[in-house]
């Protein structure tokens, strides 16, 4: 930029504070996923490498790639000024997020539980009968048997006499 030092520092004051909001976006992800431990690390790892390589674009566009101190003062002012206004407005709506796709996903879900509630005293029904059916073959065989053991016992009686 060789148009003098204000556009240079809006230009840094305007990156610094889209990486801020950019911040805070991933931020709304966070809350929004509930990510643990490893999901921040990788996010924050991400959002770290996307923002050294603006701020060495930035530097290669104010400067022929030299960093100045007032660039990265004002980059870190812009981001600061943005995650101080946006944070709590950001906080409620990553939240606000995650409670929007609870209730999609309820929604979206019910006619499915109904369908396997359906379903599941089908199956119910199903069991009840199949197991009724093999209580009567028990019960068949244990009559069968019985009978069997009567004749047996009748042809024993009747050979002794």
């Amino acid at each position: 930029m060789t148009a003098g030092i204000v556009p240079a520092a809006f230009f840094c004051l305007g990156t610094g504070a889209a990486l801020g909001v950019l911040f805070l976006l991933v931020k709304a992800v966070r809350l929004a996923l509930r990510g643990g431990r490893l999901y921040t690390f990788l996010s924050d790892l991400a959002f770290g490498i996307f923002c050294g390589a603006v701020v060495f674009l930035c530097a290669l566009a104010v400067d022929k790639g030299r960093m100045r101190l007032f660039q990265a003062t004002l980059q870190l002012a812009g981001a600061w000024a943005a995650v101080t206004a946006l944070d709590p407005f950001i906080s409620g709506l990553g939240i606000g997020m995650r409670k929007a796709a609870v209730f999609l996903f309820r929604l979206i879900c019910r006619p499915l539980q109904a369908a396997g509630q359906k379903r599941a005293k089908w199956k119910k029904a199903r069991a009840q009968k199949k197991a009724g059916r093999k209580k009567r073959k028990r019960e068949d065989g244990k009559r069968k048997k019985c009978e069997r053991k009567a004749k047996k016992r009748q042809k024993t009686l009747e050979n002794f006499m």
